[in-house]
């Protein structure tokens, strides 16, 4: 009895294994997996911008501490002038939404989310934002 070729293509295809999204609890694994998604996330943010003629400011910080900045075509002066004037109550506002809006997305992919845990003591919707010396920075 022949097979086709088809059939063998389908079943033992390679795929991309489904990372659960979580805090990986190996140091090394965590920086390489930064490493690796950082860049795809300044493109993600870069072509955002352009499509969408968007001011855009991105800071990350690296699992060794080291932030880096990515920016778009106009200066962060003006990105962040037009951020400090949104009162107190609409950066908070804002933030629940895109925390509900995560919150969404992973309820989609079928991964349970907790928001205080998954930020730990880092999250505070309404404290003071500190300035951050800055060691990388990205223009589009």
């Amino acid at each position: 009895m022949l097979m086709h070729l088809s059939f063998f293509r389908k079943k033992f295809r390679m795929g991309r294994v489904k990372l659960k999204i979580k805090r990986l609890e190996n140091t090394n694994g965590r920086q390489a997996t930064y490493g690796k998604r950082k860049h795809g996330i300044m493109k993600k943010a870069n072509e955002l911008s352009i499509l969408c003629d968007i001011p855009i400011i991105l800071l990350m910080f690296s699992p060794t501490g080291k932030p880096s900045l990515c920016k778009g075509k106009r200066s962060m002066e003006e990105v962040m002038t037009k951020f400090a004037q949104l009162s107190p109550q609409e950066r908070t506002k804002r933030k629940l939404e895109s925390l509900e809006a995560l919150k969404k997305t992973f309820k989609k992919l079928d991964h349970d989310v907790n928001i205080p845990e998954f930020f730990g003591s880092s999250l505070s919707l309404s404290g003071p934002y500190k300035p951050v010396k800055l060691i990388a920075e990205t223009t589009f």
